[in-house]
């Protein structure tokens, strides 16, 4: 056995002592310390404090404990020095986080307020959209200026009755048809582009406003984030769509990591309240999972409606993302707008197929009773068929990108087609 002669240097009642040991050059030094403390001699601190030994070089540098002495370089005759470093005093310690977090659900609005909101938001939103399919008339102007009052007179009122989700995503709506009609020509691009600038700034606004995240306002702020990123330079139809639901689908990907970071429910965040951090996580992710549902619906949408060749694949694949997507979430909420986009996107999908073939119109009926009779028996999921779906929303992720610069046109911009 090969051993290390090394010279050992500690405090010892306050006055340095140097003890030479003869050492096994092959142990894990993490073995060797407690034989090491014993045999210079150093004594237990009178308090009590816990203390952890460490050897460290002369210049300073500790030697790594789970590595050996010959590992570590230490050479016959070296001088290492012993040292204790104080074990620093326990924080607030946050049990079992993840069971705590994933135990709290987020705050549901009973039927009784549930329902008031949605007609408000509905009527809201559909005035704001009648007033925004004016733009490119001779009273779009006007137009404009009653939206701009009407979305003033809204704020007020939101701020009145304590910011509620349903007022404030009534200004997000009046703001953004006053964008969609500021713009002095026919609709486009560029009011489009407008429009969604306006909107995720008042969602942000009402965010900072309201001090409190609502998960209406996170996801309308999602959706406008995505519109605007892929509008701000003209495009065409096809492109604007299929670029929207991929960086819809790429939104829905990391949305877990950005709620938990928003929340400061992270590693590097291990103070606070646990309780407040969870359900402000619960409302991010609600919000982001929403936004990016809706968006990559969306674009699905407008991939169809422009008609080009794949539509009704790009469209299929996006579903099946989103379907897929559904069964990761426990939450009522994010499940039930994750299974509606992707029954838009599939209804689309059809469309683009039945309006190209008309003779898949059987085929495409079969496809939707079967789909309808799977749903109704809801059959329970083995774990072979989970690792099946799992691998399928895998193979379908991978095939969204090259899909997407097929519809939008970027091989036969290449060459390649």
């Amino acid at each position: 056995m090969s051993v290390s002669k090394v010279c050992v240097q500690a405090e010892r009642d306050g006055d340095p002592v140097a003890v030479d040991l003869v050492l096994p050059s092959g142990t894990v030094l993490a073995e060797l310390l407690p034989t090491i403390v014993e045999l210079v001699g150093v004594p237990p601190p009178p308090d009590g404090t816990v203390r952890r030994w460490r050897l460290q070089r002369v210049c300073g540098t500790h030697v790594d404990e789970s590595l050996s002495l010959s590992d570590n370089d230490v050479r016959d005759g070296e001088l290492l020095i012993l040292d204790a470093d104080a074990s620093p005093e326990l924080g607030p310690v946050r049990y079992a986080t993840p069971q705590q977090v994933a135990g709290s659900t987020p705050v549901a609005a009973s039927f009784d307020t549930w329902l008031p909101g949605a007609v408000t938001v509905l009527a809201t939103t559909l005035a704001a959209v009648t007033l925004a399919g004016t733009a490119g008339s001779a009273a779009s102007i006007t137009h404009a200026v009653v939206c701009a009052v009407a979305a003033a007179a809204t704020l007020v009122a939101a701020v009145v009755t304590g910011y509620p989700t349903t007022s404030c995503l009534g200004v997000v709506a009046l703001c953004g048809a006053t964008g969609f009609l500021v713009v002095p020509s026919d609709p486009s691009p560029p009011n489009v582009f407008l429009a969604a600038a306006a909107a995720l700034s008042t969602a942000l606004l009402m965010l900072r406003l309201s001090g409190r995240r609502a998960t209406g306002l996170i996801a309308a702020a999602a959706l406008s984030s995505l519109v605007a990123a892929v509008t701000v330079a003209a495009m065409p139809l096809t492109v604007v769509g299929a670029a929207l639901s991929t960086a819809a689908i790429a939104l829905l990907a990391v949305a877990p990591r950005l709620s938990m970071l928003a929340a400061g429910l992270g590693a590097e965040n291990p103070r606070g309240d646990l309780a407040a951090s969870a359900a402000s996580g619960h409302a991010v992710l609600g919000g982001l999972v929403t936004g990016s549902a809706a968006g990559a619906a969306a674009g699905a949408v407008v991939t169809a409606a422009a008609g080009p060749a794949g539509a009704a694949v790009f469209a299929s694949l996006v579903g099946t993302v989103l379907v897929l997507r559904a069964r990761t979430y426990v939450d009522a909420d994010r499940r039930i707008s994750l299974l509606a986009s992707g029954l838009v996107v599939y209804l689309a999908g059809s469309w683009a197929l039945v309006s190209s073939r008309p003779q898949s119109v059987v085929a495409v009926a079969c496809l939707w009773m079967a789909v309808g009779l799977v749903a109704a028996r809801r059959p329970g999921r083995a774990p072979v068929v989970s690792r099946m779906l799992d691998r399928l929303e895998y193979g379908a992720l991978v095939a969204v990108v090259p899909v997407a610069c097929w519809v939008g046109g970027a091989y036969t911009a290449l060459g390649l087609s």
